[in-house]
């Protein structure tokens, strides 16, 4: 790219920011309205938390960083432009991958363990694990307590707020071991669900019964989903390390590549991340990508299992 493209590029890409982010906030809001009709049982705060996370996301694309890019001008002063990108880029971009965690442990307990029963308590210690989440990673939104110099701005290159410090530098270290750790460890046990996952399936092929044959082909989709949700975050970043190491020396460029990507990743973790349910008075939860299950109906009520425990069950 070259300087003549750099307003139209920069105009473009908020455009697509506005267009993307406005897609993905209705696609979020139908999963928030479909899960608010939902029993409210820990995996649901789970899904519910991820989706709310992604409407914030969202929302700063829509009125703030788009706006900024489309009509290529300064929205406030540039604390503000600071505390958005501290917002948007530190504390929910790891609120996304704290959510995925807590859900990798849910998935990998009700599948390695298979509890029969599982108890009422467990729902509290899911709200209890998301309230900690979403504490710890607000403040990385915020960094209340310490200088306004440690936050980042967006550092969009027609603005003047560039806004870098070696204080904000350790604080953006910190946030990136901190999701290479998330997904180190939620990675480990898709290791170990999917040796489990290939045994049990290995076991099932023997029976002939048509509940069996469905039973392993919702376990095959239900992992794929996982491993995608678990590195769509580690994607992103693979996608910013190339595009500011590799194909850009320009900030406008590095914005095209980087921004008018992570505008996406939302909207589709929405999409992707549909929760199906099966009857409400069924207690086994199922987290299946919507792609992978959009031909996959709820069953009738005179084929609902009896309730047997209290919470949730993934299956």
């Amino acid at each position: 790219m070259n300087d003549t493209l750099r307003e139209p590029t920069t105009r473009a890409v908020g455009a697509e920011m506005m267009v993307a982010s406005f897609l993905g906030l209705i696609i979020n809001f139908y999963m928030m309205s479909y899960f608010s009709k939902l029993e409210k049982s820990g995996f649901y705060i789970l899904c519910l938390s991820k989706t709310f996370s992604n409407c914030m996301s969202l929302c700063i694309y829509l009125f703030y960083a788009g706006p900024v890019n489309l009509f290529y001008t300064q929205i406030g002063p540039c604390l503000l432009d600071a505390y958005m990108n501290q917002i948007l880029g530190y504390g929910l971009l790891l609120q996304g991958p704290a959510t995925q965690f807590i859900i990798t442990i849910n998935r990998f307990y009700v599948i390695c363990f298979s509890p029969v029963n599982i108890p009422a308590y467990s729902n509290h210690v899911t709200v209890a694990a998301i309230a900690v989440s979403w504490a710890a990673n607000g403040w990385f939104g915020t960094l209340i307590g310490l200088p306004t110099d440690c936050l980042i701005s967006f550092g969009f290159e027609h603005l003047d707020c560039i806004w870098y410090s070696d204080c904000g530098d350790i604080v953006g270290y910190y946030q990136i071991m901190i999701i290479f750790i998330l997904a180190i460890a939620n990675n480990s046990m898709n290791v170990i669900v999917a040796i489990k996952l290939f045994c049990t399936a290995k076991s099932l092929m023997k029976m002939s019964s048509g509940a069996a044959k469905n039973r392993r082909k919702l376990s095959i989709r239900f992992f794929i989903q996982s491993v995608v949700q678990d590195w769509i975050c580690a994607l992103d970043y693979s996608n910013s390390y190339f595009a500011m190491s590799k194909f850009c020396e320009e900030i406008y460029c590095i914005v095209f590549m980087t921004m008018g990507f992570d505008v996406l990743v939302y909207g589709l973790d929405g999409w992707g991340g549909y929760c199906s349910f099966e009857n409400p008075k069924n207690p086994n939860l199922r987290l299946v990508m919507y792609l992978f299950n959009r031909n996959v109906e709820q069953k009738s009520e005179r084929n609902s299992r009896p309730k047997v425990s209290d919470g949730p069950t993934l299956t």
